[in-house]
């Protein structure tokens, strides 16, 4: 993927993160490539109205790793895109999420 020149698309990009963050859990490359579709996305929304601001937020909640991403481009379904990564597990005597839905009577 090509590196972004945001510069000369009046298109001011800012990321900020309020907390030391810990390690995550996760494939970094699949990571990366789901944060720069995601900037993608927003450059080109942006760049359709002429300009304007991306935010990428970081920050902790518990043993999790919050990732958003907002800009000042027409609003859609979803105003913002977060991303909640998990780190590294402590003990925990609960049971894992099963992808299947429990039956129904």
């Amino acid at each position: 993927m090509e590196g972004f020149k945001l510069e000369n698309k009046k298109i001011s990009l800012t990321v900020e993160s309020r907390d030391p963050l810990p390690r995550v859990l996760g494939n970094p490359n699949q990571l990366l490539q789901a944060f720069l579709q995601i900037v993608e996305n927003a450059v080109d929304a942006l760049q359709e109205i002429g300009g304007g601001r991306l935010q990428v937020s970081l920050w902790r909640e518990a043993n999790e790793v919050v990732v958003q991403f907002a800009d000042s481009g027409p609003a859609c379904a979803i105003p913002s895109a977060s991303s909640i990564l998990s780190t590294p597990p402590s003990r925990s005597a609960k049971a894992p999420a099963s992808d299947s839905a429990p039956p129904t009577a």
